[in-house]
């Protein structure tokens, strides 16, 4: 009986020690797959900002191929009067 106990024991302390370094395994694997996750969110991120540059462009593609009436004409010029003025408020309030 001493025998079998004992040899129940060191099945045991065999199986403890397989699983420790499986769980080991599994907290690099998890740290690896934690990095590739976050690496992932960044380039997802960086590809939504590109995606959104790329409409503004379209978008600003498509108003200057368009031809303007005049009365579009000069409500564009107005806004863009209007921008420039505020782009000079600006620069002279960081001037001050």
């Amino acid at each position: 009986m001493g025998i079998n106990t004992l040899d129940y024991i060191n099945a045991i302390s065999a199986k403890v020690q397989q699983l420790i370094k499986r769980q080991e395994s599994l907290k690099k694997e998890n740290t690896a797959l934690k990095e590739s996750y976050e690496k992932l969110l960044r380039q997802q991120e960086e590809l939504k900002q590109r995606v959104e540059d790329l409409r503004q462009q379209e978008l600003l593609l498509k108003a200057a191929a368009a031809p303007l009436n005049p009365d579009e004409k000069k409500e564009m010029i107005q806004k863009i009067n209007a921008y420039l003025r505020t782009i000079d408020k600006c620069i002279s309030l960081l001037g001050k």
